[in-house]
């Protein structure tokens, strides 16, 4: 068998979201290109649900009517278009749509759709091939909004696990936590460290201060801390974001779903709880950043008010 004789085929390990307008588009290009003398082709369209019912649909309005239920939702389909029996220059076309309604990360490591065309007319079928081509790649689904989400959620544990878990960062240099205000302290210090006891009392003082530093950065936060009422607010805004991002990353971004029917609606409902999480998000963290800020500025300027 040449080339030529060969059928085309693709496959794609892409996510995707197919809805009504992209499938009937499909049929169309489908029901044009593989007419013969004014009969159209038949189709045939496997259809299989996540409870493993399957059933044979002989058009795509069929599929379209089909109630896609959030509980029950399509979880694969296949369409089978062929010329009509005894046509001159037969071929057949066959669309594999493999679905799956839970946001895995994963889920571009399996084929998820695939491709055939098959035929006698080596220019007719790559004009079907390319046709059919390029509308499935109008339906492939970007993973980029999934993987941010999941990247957000790990970096807010490990703020969190850093900040409330007792583990501290690596200091970045040797005068961490020196302040910019004792720097012209020191720096008279040492302009006035002229005998060998003030240059030692000086290094002492340096060194002191430095292991001082270390200490508050290495220290265990204890869970008394916690019951602070500053405490309070970290623990619950950190708790919020973390099950905030945990409830988009499983839940807001189903892949690989099939739009229309009720799931449609669903997924509608889907995207602007998105939205909403998102401004909450924002608006939370920046209320956090605000009320961190002043309640560090109230604290230092207490302690410096005590006698």
């Amino acid at each position: 068998m040449n080339a030529h004789q060969q059928a085309r085929r693709r496959t794609w390990r892409s996510l995707f979201l197919l809805d009504s307008n992209k499938l009937t588009r499909i049929q169309n290009i489908l029901t044009d290109r593989l007419t013969r003398n004014q009969v159209p082709p038949s189709f045939n369209c496997a259809v299989t649900l996540r409870n493993g019912t399957a059933d044979t649909f002989q058009s795509i309005p069929d599929v379209l009517a089909l109630d896609n239920t959030k509980r029950n939702p399509i979880s694969s389909l296949t369409i089978i278009a062929q010329t009509p029996a005894n046509a001159v220059s037969p071929a057949s076309c066959t669309v594999e749509f493999t679905g799956g309604t839970k946001a895995k990360l994963s889920g571009t490591a399996r084929e998820a759709i695939s491709l055939s065309v098959d035929g006698q007319d080596p220019i007719a079928k790559a004009e079907t091939f390319a046709a059919i081509e390029e509308q499935v790649e109008r339906a492939l689904a970007s993973p980029l909004p999934v993987v941010f989400v999941a990247v957000s959620l790990v970096v807010l544990l490990l703020i969190g696990l850093f900040t409330m878990g007792g583990l501290r960062a690596m200091p970045l240099s040797s005068n961490v936590g020196l302040h910019s205000s004792e720097l012209p302290e020191l720096d008279q210090k040492a302009e006035e460290a002229k005998t060998a006891d003030a240059k030692l009392s000086f290094l002492f003082e340096l060194k002191r201060r430095e292991i001082h530093s270390l200490a508050k950065v290495y220290a265990p936060v204890h869970w008394g801390e916690l019951a602070t009422f500053s405490g309070v607010l970290k623990t619950i805004a950190f708790g919020g974001l973390i099950a905030m991002l945990f409830y988009m990353l499983a839940f807001c971004y189903p892949m690989n779903v099939f739009l229309w029917g009720d799931y449609d609606e669903h997924y509608a409902v889907l995207k602007e709880r998105r939205k909403v999480i998102r401004n909450i998000i924002v608006v939370g963290v920046g209320v956090a950043v605000f009320v961190n800020i002043l309640s560090s500025e109230l604290w230092h300027h207490y302690h410096a008010n005590q006698p």
